[in-house]
């Protein structure tokens, strides 16, 4: 007899499904065990909500569809953060739990809780069903399945009462199918609107690229439209990685923290082509005063952020493929803009990489020793200030290679997110860079890292003794000591990695002069040396507390303001 439980677990096997994330419940016992008769792979972590960013971690990694499972009640609850930050960022999820007997449902009962109703009234999925009949779940499971990997991309639920996991279901296992990716026009109307943007590029003299994280799939596109075009690239948090940084046509990270270079741009452009990006307030700063002097053009599959937060001329809700397709057919060859290109390499080359080595270990050094010792790695970059220094400062050459909480900002999500990037590539390398508070909040996934033997992890903690965003916060309220946001003591990670049976290291001298590397240890060359090591290891580096993000303004100020930092 075939249950409902082996029914899904045996679809999700024949439709490319490798690893399943969860947490188990009473609920969903027999669903977890399931997987493992199945010979899909179970990866159990400290939480749910862990379980839900290794998910997430695992998918964006490998492209591989991304599965979580919890149990009722507040194992579903606690699923919010990672299904929202999924949604934010466009990741493609399914998250399946259990809920109560049917005949409980709806009765305030033990652990009784509405999923589907508080999730889509929330907004943290793109679809959710509850089922509580089997011959339901066929039919749910195709059209949830289908949904998640529908552009724009997001996560979404199948809340099942428990009673019919152990229930027969005869229906034999689907191939589920990703749907194939919209690449052309959907409107043959939209031609006007292509040459119009076609003119405008012709015409325009300082054009700028700006992409996001529903760019990242066309990225090879991207960079042969940028190149053929000469149009310098920028990007928001969830672009890293669309034009690689090393490309001459690179102009970094656009924000309110980010690359003064990208301000530089944007603010000085007079055509702006937004591609796969909401274009929010961290991005753009004061909307008013963003790229004052372009004409603008928005694209992105999701309508409801074209035009949202910044006034657009032209707006096309298509896919970024078809119309980049569409204005190559309808522009010259190639077009050339010496004059802006020389301009803005110029000013790339007059604000160099502010990199300070004088007194205690600063960040950037830390930036700088993980990407000379390993330039080709994957990096998932847990929330704060490290996000930052490391996205505006490290090497990175396809999206793939850059994983964060971008959107939502959730901390906690690094390690757990990074474990499911290391069983999803094991031979790659994975770096995680955590700030302290973050891994504080996952510190429990140490012991799933261990116990799922991530030999390609290494976990690398910015210490700064404290929260370095909500501190810098603190300062501009007038506190410059004592701050709330400081950790006192200072947390000692070595001893809790080790404790989870992962080799640790304490990092805490800043490089050191020549003469003095025979006598003293040189902390920075031998976390360059340990970098290239396999093993699992974590590295606690302490830094300068005193360093701030720099330069940076308030993102309700203009980017100019950025500029005038400098």
């Amino acid at each position: 007899m075939q249950t409902v439980a082996h029914y899904l677990m045996r679809t999700l096997r024949q439709s490319g499904v490798e690893v399943v994330f969860g947490y188990p419940g009473q609920s969903n016992l027999v669903l977890l065990a399931a997987v493992r008769d199945v010979g899909l792979r179970y990866v159990q972590t400290a939480d749910e909500r862990g379980a839900g960013f290794a998910a997430a971690g695992y998918t964006q990694a490998t492209g591989k569809p991304g599965v979580v499972c919890a149990s009722k009640g507040p194992g579903t609850t606690n699923l919010l953060t990672p299904l929202v930050a999924a949604k934010k960022d466009g990741v493609p999820l399914l998250a399946i739990t259990g809920n109560v007997h049917r005949a409980l449902f709806g009765k305030n009962s033990f652990q009784d809780f509405n999923a589907t109703a508080a999730f889509t009234a929330a907004e943290a999925v793109k679809a959710a069903r509850y089922v509580h009949e089997p011959q339901q779940v066929p039919r749910a499971l195709s059209q949830l399945f289908s949904t998640a990997w529908t552009e724009p991309y997001g996560p979404v639920l199948l809340d099942l009462a428990d009673d019919i996991l152990s229930a027969s279901l005869e229906a034999e296992a689907a191939t589920l199918v990703v749907p194939e990716r919209q690449t052309t026009l959907s409107r043959w109307s939209r031609w006007w609107e292509i040459k119009k943007v076609a003119q405008l590029l012709v015409e325009a003299q300082r054009p700028v690229l700006v992409v996001g994280a529903g760019a990242r799939q066309d990225y090879a596109l991207i960079r042969a439209f940028a190149t053929a075009y000469d149009i310098p690239v920028v990007h928001t948090m969830g672009g890293t990685g669309v034009m690689a940084t090393s490309d001459r046509l690179y102009g970094g990270l656009l924000r309110h923290n980010g690359s003064h270079v990208a301000a530089y741009l944007v603010q000085h452009a007079d055509l702006l082509i937004a591609l796969g990006t909401g274009l929010d307030e961290r991005a753009t700063g004061d909307p008013q005063r963003f790229a004052p002097q372009a004409k603008k053009v928005h694209v992105d599959l999701n309508k409801d952020v074209l035009g949202r937060n910044v006034p657009v001329d032209i707006a096309l809700h298509e896919p970024i493929a078809g119309v980049l397709t569409a204005l190559s057919q309808a522009l010259p060859k190639t077009l050339s803009r010496p004059g802006w290109i020389n301009a803005f390499l110029q000013w790339k080359q007059e604000h160099p990489l502010p990199i300070r080595r004088t007194g205690a270990l600063k960040a950037l050094e830390l930036v700088e020793a993980i990407a000379a010792a390993l330039p080709e790695s994957i990096v998932v970059k847990d929330s704060g200030h490290h996000k930052y220094w490391m996205t505006k400062y490290s090497p990175c050459r396809q999206p793939a290679h850059a994983i964060a909480s971008c959107h939502f900002g959730a901390m906690g999500f690094g390690l757990p997110a990074a474990i499911g990037a290391s069983l999803g590539r094991p031979e790659a390398t994975v770096v995680a860079v955590c700030g302290d508070g973050g891994l504080l909040m996952s510190l429990a996934e140490l012991h799933t890292a261990a116990r799922e033997g991530c030999a390609n992890l290494k976990i690398v903690v910015f210490n700064d003794g404290g929260l370095g965003s909500t501190r810098n916060f603190e300062r501009r309220l007038g506190r410059q000591a004592d701050f709330i946001s400081d950790f006192n003591p200072p947390i000692s990670f070595v001893r809790y990695a080790r404790a989870a049976g992962i080799r640790s290291y304490a990092i805490r001298r800043r490089r050191l002069p020549a003469p003095l590397r025979p006598l003293l240890r040189d902390d920075l060359l031998s976390l360059r040396r340990l970098l290239r090591t396999r093993g699992l290891m974590l590295f606690d580096c302490t830094l300068d507390a005193r360093e701030t993000m720099y330069p940076a303004v308030p993102y309700t100020h203009a980017l100019d303001e950025l500029l005038e930092a400098l």
